[in-house]
């Protein structure tokens, strides 16, 4: 019999014995009971509150027995002989009741409360961890985005080819290995990934500077060995620009679509909201500060003493920013389990259906799957499509690429806000960004470089607002009529770029058209913001990478695709084409 069975039937004799005739027996029984509670209570499996509830029936039952006892003979007596002060004399008996568990249960529940303090606060500083380094991070990055255009336009005067040129290989690069980069995040421990990406990420970076400095310091000819050597170096830059965009990728996914997911599951509801937009704000602060800070010392100093900034700044970064995420990770204890495992355990505890499909979902992956790892390990299996890579006649490698490419894609289709993801892809076809096309066909149309450079300002300032903003707006709307909110306001403001086509006033049409560009860029990041949390929301863990890498390839494809239509109408009195074509893709 249980101790919780014994407890019931022991109080159950009791009230039973109560509504008995009174004796002695009755009054000994209830002593003993007396005895039973202030004595130790043995070692029980239940919780100390179920003891305490238990031991207080019996003390009541125990009390009302030797109330009975005391009472019926001589209360009869004195109810006959009309004494009034038969309550004062016998009183309900008030028994010696020990409050030490009730202080133990005080205490422990003190201790939690601590403990619970406690837990918060290391939460609070592994966060706060998060978002120094991915600061560090995003800061080296933006720098080096900014400067290395500029790095390319003094080295080669009077010509866009180099910038061009870099753009087009970094952009390419995403293009072509971000679906693999993906599977690369999903495949390997955490901590292995963000170690080898920011080692490789500022190494390559730092290596990049060096070569730069060996192109300044110089001029170069533009015809024989020297001109081999100018064009080898040239390429030098392009290719570890590349590794450093793929790098930085990687630290971008594994920070924003898995140890921030993580990080704010066991946090009260809004936390995830709040961390995106806190990092997003990071990220665009950055974007406007570092070309600020770039700028100022390119001027004020000059363009070599900026690259020496620059190359000491990511080799310098490496320790700290990897010994925050160190401590993160530590901190964490989610981050150290297995991404199946963790993923397959919380979605059981939460909703054992959405676990179920998760887990087919895992099934189904051949790369990374239990059931097909003979991928890896079997050595029979690897010859056979050895074998078959051979009867096709293409490379393993260009085999291998073309494999993982279509199950990244397959991968991403499946996904229930695959739609979303698309949509945010397509707003990169756009001109109304401030970015080169736009920027060029302003200047060419007569707009001073100073009003350009506060108009890119004001659009950077608009966009970290809508990072503050939109915590607030999600918690009245919630994440899909957030995002539609956010790209209805994005249309909205862009129908200001379409009428400054037709403003016969020059400067009234550059005016209107930076306004309706700048003030856009509020519902573009908080649309951002939506489609980053619901894809955080639904993506099962160990597909997030591949689904981020999807995520990124065909971004930087849009990007490209706008670049092309740039060089197919090349004309600035043409740029209102550009705009209707911008606008119509935003609509749609």
């Amino acid at each position: 019999m249980s101790s919780t069975t014994a407890l019931h039937v022991m109080t159950t004799t009791t009230i039973t014995h109560t509504h008995a005739p009174t004796n002695e027996n009755n009054t000994q029984h209830a002593h003993e009971l007396l005895a039973c509670t202030t004595s130790p209570p043995p070692p029980f499996n239940n919780t100390t509150t179920t003891h305490n509830n238990m031991r207080h029936n019996i003390v009541t039952a125990a009390a009302a027995t030797l109330q009975l006892h005391h009472h019926h003979p001589r209360q009869e007596e004195r109810a006959a002989s009309g004494d009034d002060d038969t309550e004062a004399q016998y009183a309900p008996l008030t028994l010696p009741i020990s409050h030490d568990d009730e202080d133990d249960e005080s205490e422990r529940f003190d201790d939690d409360d601590d403990d619970n303090g406690s837990l918060h606060t290391l939460h609070s500083r592994s966060v706060s961890y998060l978002y120094l380094s991915y600061l560090l991070c995003r800061w080296g990055d933006r720098m080096w985005e900014f400067a290395v255009g500029l790095f390319m336009i003094e080295i080669w005067t009077r010509s866009l080819f180099l910038t061009s040129l870099y753009g087009l290989v970094e952009t390419a690069s995403i293009v072509a290995f971000g679906v693999i980069l993906g599977e690369w995040v999903d495949k390997f421990p955490r901590l292995k990934v963000i170690q080898t990406s920011l080692v490789l990420q500022n190494v390559c970076v730092f290596s990049a500077t060096l070569v730069i400095l060996m192109l300044l310091v110089r001029p170069w000819p533009t015809s024989g060995s020297g001109f081999l050597l100018f064009s080898c170096l040239v390429g030098a830059v392009n290719v570890l620009g590349g590794i450093s965009a793929l790098a930085s990728l990687a630290t971008k996914i594994s920070l924003e679509r898995d140890w921030v997911i993580i990080m704010a599951a066991e946090q009260p509801s809004g936390h995830l909201t709040r961390m995106n937009a806190v990092m997003r704000r990071i990220d665009l602060s950055c974007t406007l500060l570092a070309a600020v800070f770039v700028g100022f010392i390119m001027s004020v100093v000059s363009v070599i003493a900026s690259a020496i900034i620059m190359a000491t700044w990511n080799i310098a970064c490496i320790g700290l920013e990897y010994w925050l995420l160190l401590t993160v990770y530590k901190r964490t204890p989610r981050l150290h389990e297995g991404k199946a495992s963790y993923h397959l355990a919380s979605k059981t505890d939460t909703n054992e259906t959405k676990a179920q499909r998760f887990g087919e979902h895992y099934s189904q992956r051949n790369k990374i799957s239990c059931e097909d790892s003979s991928l890896f390990v079997d050595i029979k299996s690897v010859q056979q499509r050895l074998m078959e890579f051979c009867k096709h006649g293409t490379t393993l490698w260009h085999k291998v690429w073309t494999l993982s490419i279509f199950e990244g894609w397959k991968v991403y289709l499946r996904q229930e806000n695959m739609l979303a993801g698309i949509a945010f892809s397509l707003l990169s076809v756009s001109v109304l960004s401030f970015g080169t096309l736009m920027t060029a066909s302003l200047k060419e149309r007569g707009c001073p470089a100073y009003v350009l450079g506060l108009a890119r300002g004001c659009a950077a300032l608009i966009g970290i607002c809508a990072t503050l903003l939109y915590p607030h707006l999600h918690a009245r709307m919630q994440t899909l009529k957030a995002g539609m909110f956010s790209i209805t306001l994005q249309w909205s403001f862009l129908i200001l770029c379409v009428v400054s086509i037709w403003l016969k006033n020059l400067h009234t049409s550059i005016a209107v058209l930076m306004a309706g560009a700048a003030a856009a860029r509020a519902g573009l990041w908080m649309f951002d913001l939506s489609v980053t949390q619901l894809m955080q929301e639904s993506v099962p863990e160990i597909e997030r990478g591949v689904v981020a890498g999807v995520q990124n390839s065909m971004q930087s494809f849009f990007q490209l695709v706008a670049y092309v239509v740039g060089m197919i109408i090349p004309h600035p009195q043409d740029f209102g084409k550009l705009i209707l074509m911008s606008f119509g893709r935003a609509f749609g």
